[in-house]
């Protein structure tokens, strides 16, 4: 893999793909939605900066105005943030099933198992 980043887990397959499709080493934060594929938008990682309490990419300002992330810290903290649902809706417990059904107007039909 093409992993950069020190000490690091290998990346899940969708943001290693998105890192090697990356032109630059660099992304800038009006281009994180992009980068991303629209998972994270570029006010919502203004807003993560922001925050104390958050672990977010080394920023770097260039030109005073455009702040930019190195790309592969970047696909590490998106990966961090990601979690995996396989659940499907046959799989789901049936009480669960039966409130979904009603909060969609369905009245208790028979599924097929």
């Amino acid at each position: 893999m093409d992993d950069k980043t020190p000490n690091s887990q290998p990346l899940p397959p969708i943001w290693q793909r998105a890192v090697d499709n990356w032109q630059s080493e660099s992304v800038a934060r009006k281009k994180v939605g992009v980068f991303s594929g629209g998972a994270m938008e570029p006010r919502t990682m203004a807003n993560l900066d922001c925050d104390q309490e958050v672990e977010t990419p080394t920023k770097y300002v260039f030109n005073g105005r455009t702040v930019f992330y190195d790309k592969y810290e970047l696909a590490h903290f998106l990966a961090a943030r990601t979690v995996v649902v396989k659940a499907r809706y046959k799989e789901m417990r049936p009480p669960l099933r039966d409130q979904l059904d009603k909060s969609r107007g369905k009245s208790k039909r028979r599924i097929r198992e």
